[in-house]
């Protein structure tokens, strides 16, 4: 399989006030797959959301290197690494970010994502997405005017509408009533596979991550993958 993002010796230490630092991440070096379905899991605070910064090349402080298609995004500038992510990396945040503004409507959100199609109908494209996830009563309602679960919706529309081959969800799934929530998953999973896309998952719900390939949990600053038969097995005895 091809290795589409390599992490080797990543370390994080934040600098609280001028005499304390504290470690969050230490030595962690792992390969995800073309078109796997990868989970990142681990209780509160041990650095996940950190971990995907790290990936994305938006934590300039961070050792250790990032791969992704063979390309190391420490080397790039900042623009050149903006253009990259825009083209390769649908992203899924908890915040506003990276949406382009809360006074946008959802209709100029994805139009604005759409733009980095080449030669395809992006009308058309557009119409595909916005029914896929549900979100026609969105078009013309402004962020700041949509409610926490719609905005959700639409943050995972925009992460997918040009089929990128990256897509990172940091835990909004989780958030979600477990029936929208196993109805979400399965729109996910259903062009994760369509498109061949990479999905690094960020989540607490085990129940989703037993979906994936494989999982990989911090504890005690570093990186262990999980015996995912061993979970399956454990959550279906339940």
């Amino acid at each position: 399989m091809k290795e589409i993002i390599i992490a080797k010796d990543i370390s994080k230490i934040e600098n609280i006030t001028k005499d304390f630092s504290l470690e969050l991440l230490r030595d962690i070096n792992f390969t995800i797959y073309e078109g796997e379905f990868v989970s990142i899991v681990g209780r509160s605070g041990c650095g996940k959301s950190t971990l995907l910064r790290v990936i994305l090349g938006e934590d300039k402080e961070s050792g250790g290197k990032i791969f992704i298609n063979n390309i190391n995004i420490r080397e790039m500038d900042e623009n050149k690494l903006n253009e990259f992510r825009k083209k390769n990396i649908g992203i899924c945040y908890q915040g506003l970010a990276p949406l382009v503004s809360s006074s946008a409507t959802a209709k100029e959100t994805i139009y604005h994502k759409l733009q980095y199609l080449c030669n395809k109908d992006i009308h058309q494209k557009y119409h595909d997405i916005v029914n896929t996830f549900n979100i026609s009563s969105l078009e013309n309602q402004k962020l700041h005017a949509c409610s926490e679960m719609n905005l959700f919706r639409l943050k995972l529309a925009v992460a997918f509408c040009i089929s990128p081959p990256i897509v990172i969800i940091d835990e909004v799934l989780d958030y979600f009533p477990i029936e929208e929530k196993n109805e979400l998953l399965k729109t996910i999973l259903n062009l994760q596979k369509k498109h061949y896309i990479t999905l690094i998952l960020v989540s607490h719900d085990l129940e989703i991550v037993k979906h994936g390939d494989r999982a990989l949990y911090i504890r005690d600053k570093t990186m262990y993958e999980i015996d995912m038969n061993k979970l399956r097995r454990k959550l279906n005895s339940k």
